[in-house]
């Protein structure tokens, strides 16, 4: 019987294709590649060997049997070992490869040897395939059973995805059914017209699926500095964690990109990113260097001595500014460095525990390394018990909030509340305010009823990410207040460079007052600038009704203290206010 044999030329041609197409860029390296290029390697010999077998088979010439019957085989054994190969492969880009299916045990590791042992022993029994004395291919009475074979694969494969597929991105239980539709087609196609061999080709269609969906290095690769990204180190990472495997990270965060695309432009600052991974990589002399986020970059290194090489010649290549454009640029960063960080066991972990880390430097201006310890490390799991409990918390309703009413001499009435929100830790104690403070859309609030209070000694640390956040709240209608003004060393410049609507006036300043003259008239002189400026002045600290009666004779009108009222609970504050 002669064979048509174009779909297997272009079978050829298109595994031929991916590989070269995927050999010519940076390569992944998990353990979903790695399979990925045995099941390649194993799809071009198997395509190849189709291709040689049918001209054997449709030649039917009798001499070189012997070495017909051995390409046979070989194709056949190829056979086998691919269509387990399959089944391994989408187990493992499901996820699920770590677990085992009792159900599914003997057929996926009897059946796959008992063949291969049948293929095997075919040269001499001829029970699969023979030649006859005229060199013509001949079906052996249990050639079916290499049908039935990949058959039954086919059938685990529906039941597998079927029962744990669900646990898959979507994008990948669409690609792994349309490779199986497409080989189900061929191989039905290919019993039904005997001889148009459509097995090899609904495989190389299926490995351009797979290839374009899931295994392109481009997918993988940040296009502008040609690093790996995020989602491929969430891979990556996670293998090496499941192995236990021992490694050291150093993270490198630009802290002053804003500014330098401010003043140069964003064109300079891509420039920028683009030279300064080009030098994290010839440092670090490591593939495995990731763009993480935006501005942050991270390196994964195996050896201690890599680590340490890696941490001071990074920190001595951001020490020399950069010549862009005729440009000089200083590139200022956090450099994190984490050793054994397999310690953090999760990859998201390791992540957030980054970004701590940054964010316990978050005001210096210039490069900085920051060196993970047991102290940093003890703080991280602090804030991350905390927030776990904050969900809780949500849920639970479990805060505690006391309210402490503000006072209107004009009025005469209480005009607005402070809320001291409290919340305790059944293991941690009772948790600072600032730490879980939300953020006021979530509950479809009007943001202009709120007053963000900044106290002193964070108005006088001025940072970038500080301004920016201050301009995120003025931006929805949320009105902040500098509190504590007075028990530090704010100035009024502080007051200036931040649109604050109102100046809590420190309870310390309020004190003597009553009796010492030049306190009275140092207050007063505060008090008259922060009016001539334009912003409302609230008095905390009032006791006395002395002190309140100061008060309004130098025109504060809102009075903040405990002879108006305590901090109440919301019972007993109704029962002031009503």
């Amino acid at each position: 019987m002669e064979y048509i044999n174009c779909f297997q030329i272009t079978s050829l041609v298109l595994v031929t294709m991916i590989a070269i197409h995927y050999f010519s860029h940076k390569r992944l390296n998990n353990a979903e590649n790695r399979n990925f290029v045995c099941f390649l390697a194993f799809s071009g010999v198997y395509v190849l060997l189709d291709m040689l077998s049918a001209v054997i088979a449709g030649g039917g010439s009798s001499e070189g049997c012997r070495m017909s019957a051995l390409v046979l085989t070989l194709y056949y054994f190829c056979d086998v070992i691919l269509t387990y190969g399959l089944f391994c492969y989408i187990r493992i880009i499901t996820g699920r490869q770590k677990e085992k299916y009792k159900w599914l045990k003997t057929g996926w590791v009897v059946l796959p040897a008992a063949m291969l042992l049948a293929v095997t022993a075919n040269l001499r029994t001829g029970w699969l395939f023979y030649f006859d004395q005229e060199g013509r291919f001949i079906r052996g009475s249990f050639h079916f059973l290499l049908y039935g074979y990949v058959f039954f694969f086919m059938l685990v494969i529906v039941a597998f995805m079927l029962l744990y597929g669900k646990t898959a991105e979507k994008e990948i239980r669409r690609t792994i059914w349309r490779f199986w539709f497409i080989e189900a087609a061929c191989l039905f196609l290919q019993i039904a017209a005997e001889r148009i061999l459509l097995t090899g080709f609904g495989l190389s269609v299926g490995l351009w699926l797979i290839y374009l969906t899931m295994n392109n290095p481009g997918e993988y690769t940040d296009s502008m500095t040609g690093l790996f990204d995020k989602q491929y180190f969430d891979k990556w990472i996670g293998e090496k964690l499941y192995r236990k495997e021992s490694f050291h990270l150093l993270a490198v965060d630009a802290r002053n990109m804003k500014q330098i695309n401010r003043i140069y432009g964003t064109r300079v600052g891509d420039q920028l990113l683009i030279r300064a991974a080009k030098g994290f990589r010839e440092i670090t002399d490591s593939v495995q260097i990731f763009r993480i986020t935006g501005n942050c970059f991270l390196a994964v290194l195996d050896s201690l001595t890599d680590y340490e090489k890696a941490r001071d010649g990074i920190e001595e290549f951001l020490k020399k500014p950069f010549f862009i454009e005729n440009e000089k640029v200083s590139f200022h960063a956090a450099i994190c460095g984490i050793m054994n960080a397999e310690k953090l066991e999760k990859e998201d972990s390791i992540l957030s525990y980054i970004e701590y880390m940054i964010s316990l430097i978050q005001n210096r201006q210039d490069t900085v390394l920051i060196q993970s310890d047991s102290k940093i490390l003890e703080g991280f799991r602090y804030e991350q018990e905390v927030e776990h409990f904050l969900q809780k918390a949500v849920k639970e309703d479990l805060f505690e909030v006391y309210y402490q009413p503000v006072y209107s001499i004009k009025n005469q009435d209480f005009i607005t509340l402070e809320a001291l929100s409290r919340l305790k830790h059944p293991v941690l104690g009772m948790i600072p305010p600032d730490v879980f403070i939300g953020i006021i859309q979530g509950y479809g609030l009007d943001p202009g009823y709120f007053q963000f209070e900044i106290t002193e000694n964070v108005a006088t640390e001025y940072s970038e990410s500080f301004c920016a956040a201050i301009d995120d709240f003025a931006e929805v209608g949320i009105h902040m207040c500098l509190d504590d003004f007075g028990s530090g060393y704010a100035n009024l410049n502080a007051v200036l460079r931040i649109p604050f609507s109102a100046v809590k006036m420190d309870r310390s300043l309020l004190s003597g007052v009553s009796s010492d003259p030049q306190t009275a008239t140092f207050y007063r002189s505060i008090v008259m600038i922060l009016q001539h400026m334009g912003y409302k002045v609230i008095a905390e600290g009032a006791e006395t009704e002395k002190e309140v009666k100061l008060l309004e004779k130098w025109g504060v009108d809102m009075i903040q203290g405990y002879y108006f009222s305590r901090p109440l609970c919301e019972e007993k504050l109704l029962e002031k206010i009503s």
